[in-house]
């Protein structure tokens, strides 16, 4: 197959109906599809994509991605359970065009996810994002609208995008319960979660966070405690319990944030995904 032109299909092994999902090549700038093409789905951030759809598959109701970039985790999501209703968001134009060449590239499963080309943050409006350049002309993935970030980066170029809070958003929306909750916005999770505290405490979902050298842990550790949830870095091969979110591992980008009350639904899918607990 050529890489540089063709559309992949994935079809991953922890799906129990093996459901299939396709992805744009971009002509060979999507390097996540280049990186699953060629090691399978758990070539990347393994098993973070496994604890996605497992919680997806067993929950159901609505799933949030938020910063969804090309739309990998949407379309697994809506693959892994035949009633769920995804909402993805994705600020950056160029980015959020890829992701609907992709929804089209999958029109059963893209009816059931509604794309928005907004962001969250703590507070709704206008704002700079950020869009972060490679050296090899990959799509980008570090694109932020926190300007620390982007200065680490090194290169960047500056957008004007529409943000939302959580609060708002889900104001308008009424829905079906929020269940799970991606987050990857590059350091700026904590003004999503801040926006959002009404929606954390109202709908308890999980929630799949990655959390960089820059982002802001004390504001994390507060939210956690206030809203009586867990904390657990994804390991390749565990889930280790942190009391608090203070520092970063960089064996642990993402973390799973779980409400108390929801920790034995952690533990399931521990046993079925043959995960440890590590404390």
């Amino acid at each position: 197959m050529d890489m540089q032109r063709a559309d992949v299909e994935i079809n991953p092994e922890f799906f129990k109906r093996r459901q299939s999902i396709r992805l744009s090549a971009q002509n060979g700038k999507d390097y996540l599809v280049q990186v699953i093409s060629k090691g399978g789905i758990e070539a990347y951030e393994k098993p973070t994509l496994a604890l996605f759809c497992h919680f997806v598959e067993r929950l159901g109701g609505t799933v949030l991605d938020i910063g969804a970039n090309t739309g990998l985790f949407s379309l697994l999501a809506a693959a892994a359970h035949p009633g769920v209703k995804i909402c993805a968001f994705e600020p950056l134009g160029s980015v959020f065009g890829m992701l609907e060449e992709n929804l089209a590239l999958n029109p059963k499963l893209a009816a059931r996810i509604a794309a928005s080309c907004k962001g969250f943050s703590e507070q709704g409006g206008q704002a700079v994002f950020y869009e972060t350049i490679n050296a090899h002309g990959f799509v980008p993935t570090s694109s932020t609208l926190e300007r620390s970030r982007a200065d680490y980066e090194g290169t960047y170029r500056e957008h004007v995008v529409e943000l939302i809070t959580l609060h708002e958003w889900d104001r308008i929306y009424q829905g079906e319960p929020i269940t799970v909750v991606k987050i990857d916005v590059e350091g700026h999770e904590h003004a999503v979660l801040q926006g959002g505290r009404s929606v954390i405490a109202k709908h308890r979902p999980l929630m799949i966070v990655e959390m960089l050298a820059q982002s802001r842990f004390d504001v994390m550790k507060q939210i956690i405690i206030e809203q009586n949830y867990v904390d657990f870095g994804i390991l390749p091969d565990a889930l280790l319990h942190l009391e608090a979110p203070v520092f970063f591992d960089n064996d642990a980008w993402n973390h799973l944030l779980c409400p108390a009350e929801k920790a034995p639904v952690v533990l399931g899918a521990c046993r079925e995904l043959g995960l440890r607990m590590r404390f």
